[in-house]
């Protein structure tokens, strides 16, 4: 069977939504004094607020006496908002086998009575992460402060869907004393016993998604291990070196110019964004991949149902029709992420066996039964979703 190449005839790609190692937790997000409309979705902070934030953002976590969390705040929220994010932070130190130790610091207030916002959550996966650590304090509205129990986190399957199946795994916590007016305070550490892709890690940190008060990024790295970070939007980032480390940092105030005079499409453009990669360039990331490409490639399959059809057809655009029409009927789309199955595709005769695969298993699929027609294709990677940077 013909090497993956990064240049092709016939291109399959690969655009499968898997989980991100590096990609933080996301929060879902406020003092005495403060108050609410009868919706219970508007903050008015009370005094103190500006003050007992500046001491926030200044301090390490859980430093904030419990009354001056209670009292810090932005400003005033949006009606819709369901909470008001105070400070959102990533710390990522990277070894030089290219393992990342994350540290996730949330700190929001509670605005609406949701379910969603009482409990805490934390994915992981396990076949290259180890079970994350989590330390979490709910401060009240009047300054009341709870710590969550480690003996109250339950541990179970992260939610599947219809057309997926995954062994990732999700911790879940009821936030204790968590209501309306209430601050969560949260640090999450989720260290990689194993890198999840040996060539490279990579990672990308997201600042549009919530009306941040501020967000932190923190890269560290030794220097035999490369980095290459990019910012799309506003923002730059600060390089220094602390304990022999490069590090890479940005630090985020509100956006200069209100969210809503955006366009939906302007949003990911010009509010900060950023990418990194421990691969200098998409050339060790290709290569790499393609060992897996090339492994589930080298058992060929039964194409001796396909020869016919396919023979019947004059060009090459109609063989490869014939060739997508044949696999359809044999194999559906089904993703089952099991370990390195989120990212290694599956060998095509596995495929076929049981009946269904996902877009990187049954673009080998495809490449293996174009193969054995005489038809030159190969698997590609491409940058899918999202703002390219690359």
């Amino acid at each position: 069977m013909r090497a993956f190449a990064p240049l092709l005839p016939v291109v399959f790609v690969l655009s499968c939504a898997t989980p991100a190692s590096t990609k933080p937790a996301e929060p879902p997000g406020p003092g005495p004094g403060s108050s609410f409309d009868g919706s219970g979705a508007r903050w008015t902070p009370g005094p103190g607020a500006d003050a007992a934030l500046a001491a926030l953002w200044k301090g390490d976590a859980f430093t904030l006496p419990a009354a001056e969390l209670a009292k810090a705040s932005g400003g005033a929220v949006a009606r819709f908002a369901g909470v008001e994010p105070l400070l959102s932070e990533l710390h990522v130190r990277y070894d030089e086998q290219g393992r990342g130790t994350q540290r996730i610091r949330t700190v929001y207030r509670i605005l609406k009575d949701d379910e969603d916002l009482l409990v805490q959550r934390v994915g992981w996966a396990a076949w290259h992460e180890k079970r994350p650590v989590i330390r979490t304090r709910v401060v009240s509205a009047e300054g009341d402060e709870k710590w969550l129990d480690p003996a109250t986190v339950v541990e179970g399957s992260r939610v599947s869907s219809s057309d997926m199946l995954t062994d990732a795994r999700v911790l879940r916590a009821p936030l204790p004393g968590a209501k309306v007016g209430a601050v969560v305070e949260s640090l999450v550490v989720i260290e990689d016993a194993a890198p999840s892709f040996a060539p490279a890690a990579s990672g990308r940190f997201e600042t549009w998604q919530y009306a941040l008060r501020r967000a932190r990024l923190v890269l560290e790295h030794p220097p035999a291990l490369p980095l290459v970070a990019v910012v799309t939007g506003e923002g730059t980032l600060q390089e220094s070196t602390r304990d022999g480390l490069r590090r890479l940092s940005l630090d985020l105030t509100p956006s200069p110019f209100p969210l809503f005079t955006l366009a939906r499409v302007d949003v990911p453009l010009k509010l900060p964004r950023v990418e990194w990669s421990t691969a200098k360039s998409w050339r060790p990331v290709a290569s790499g991949y393609a060992g897996w490409v090339n492994e589930a490639l080298a058992a060929p399959i039964d194409v001796s149902s396909l020869a016919p059809r396919a023979a019947s057809r004059k060009s090459r655009v109609e063989k490869v029709q014939e060739t997508l029409a044949w696999l359809r009927e044999r194999a559906r789309y089904m993703a089952l992420h099991l370990g390195a199955g989120a990212l290694k595709p599956t060998a095509p005769a596995e495929v076929l066996k049981r009946g269904y695969g996902d877009c990187k298993d049954l673009s080998v699929s495809m490449v293996s039964a174009l193969g054995q027609l005489g038809v030159e294709a190969r698997v590609a990677l491409v940058q899918a979703g999202g703002v390219p940077t690359n």
